[in-house]
């Protein structure tokens, strides 16, 4: 058990850390981006107002992953809800790279996705107070 609570902190913790990409040049995003494959984001006002604000979005779900894994007799909806939202972004994320042949990279995302919406639902079910 210590072992998935750790994972989730740390899973939390990566998503905090997303915020820094909101305030990187957009160059630097892309060479970020580069170091991954060759894939990188349009220099367009919609796409840096939609990668950013996902950027935003990430921080909060890492910031909502940790507070349900410090408490989660009190915060197990939330994990339900966590968890079901990996799920189902692992889903939407296999059928977008099916549907668009995307490089093989953008997969992780799928892999990452589930991996983590499995642990939170994991976690929750331990840690339910008994019915």
């Amino acid at each position: 058990m210590k072992a998935i609570k750790g994972l989730l902190y740390l899973s939390g913790l990566l998503f905090v850390a997303s915020v820094v990409f909101v305030f990187l040049s957009w160059g630097a995003l892309n060479t970020f981006m580069s170091w991954f494959g060759p894939v990188t984001f349009p220099d367009d006002p919609l796409v840096q107002y939609t990668v950013r604000n996902f950027f935003l979005v990430m921080f909060w779900f890492g910031a909502l992953i940790i507070l349900a894994v410090h408490e989660p007799g009190r915060h197990g909806k939330v994990l339900l809800l966590l968890g079901g939202t990996c799920l189902s972004a692992a889903v939407l994320c296999l059928v977008l790279g099916l549907t668009h042949g995307l490089p093989p990279f953008f997969y992780w995302d799928v892999i990452s996705a589930a991996v983590i919406g499995a642990l939170l639902l994991v976690y929750r079910a331990k840690t339910a107070a008994p019915a």
